[in-house]
């Protein structure tokens, strides 16, 4: 491993037992700890590159919110490198693009509202000769008057928060007096989960089903898996039940 002289982790490098390959990995940084992109170093070259509204990088269609966007991260970007010609630019998309994600911000700065993300757009990447990989994997996410999620809405998404005619699946949020959530929506198939909030503000039923929480306030078990975690805090292992209260099967 090799780190810059910020600290940050820029290399990674070794070989594996099954192949002669090189494996590892490259980090490429900017000002502000901001990352342009990080690329593998087998054959393939899979590479992600980042990019920022009005700075470096590949920019969002349509622009990523206000000013107080600017520099917030814009385009997050994944394809291959292997067809680069040498010495490509990090703040550039891969050679090979396989599918790109846009985000859209709101606020200004000192608000409120300012960092409340607005969507993650799909790109479309066939336009640019890409797979269009993520094209469903889009969102668009719509806030009530005290800035809380009320509607998240899956497709290939909008960075203005738009729903997008090619939805895909959509969920709706309810909140009691204190901000705590109560009800989950998901409007395709009308399914409705209450939720009964229990001390320290923590779920302690769905639809009935108990969660339970250790001493320190980490979840143990609820209507779908049973946690473990580590002395120092870390998710350990996720043990999915074999049955879900929603009639589903693992």
């Amino acid at each position: 491993r090799q780190y810059d002289t910020l600290d940050r982790i820029s290399d990674v490098s070794g070989l594996g037992q099954l192949t002669t390959s090189p494996l590892g990995a490259s980090w490429s940084w900017g000002g502000a700890d901001r990352l342009f992109g990080f690329t593998t170093k087998a054959q393939l070259g899979t590479a992600v590159r980042f990019g920022y509204i009005g700075g470096r990088g590949a920019q969002p269609p349509g622009g990523g919110g206000d000013t107080s966007s600017q520099w917030r991260l814009g385009t997050l970007t994944w394809g291959s490198t292997a067809d680069d010609v040498p010495g490509a630019s990090v703040t550039e998309p891969p050679g090979t693009v396989w599918g790109q994600f846009s985000f859209g911000w709101r606020g200004t700065e000192g608000d409120p509202r300012d960092g409340a993300k607005l969507g993650r757009g799909a790109v479309d990447a066939l336009q640019g000769g890409g797979l269009d990989l993520f094209a469903g994997m889009g969102w668009s996410w719509v806030y009530d008057a005290g800035v809380r999620l009320s509607h998240a809405i899956a497709g290939r998404g909008d960075v203005q928060g738009r729903a997008s005619p090619t939805r895909v699946d959509s969920f709706q949020y309810e909140y009691g007096e204190g901000d705590e959530l109560e009800r989950l929506i998901r409007e395709s198939e009308g399914t409705i989960a209450e939720l009964t909030i229990g001390a320290q503000g923590r779920i302690s039923h769905r639809n009935g089903h108990p969660f339970t929480h250790d001493a320190v306030g980490r979840r143990t078990e609820d209507d779908r898996f049973i946690y473990q975690w580590t002395w120092r805090g870390e998710l350990a292992t996720v043990t999915v039940k074999d049955n879900w209260p929603d009639g589903k099967v693992s």
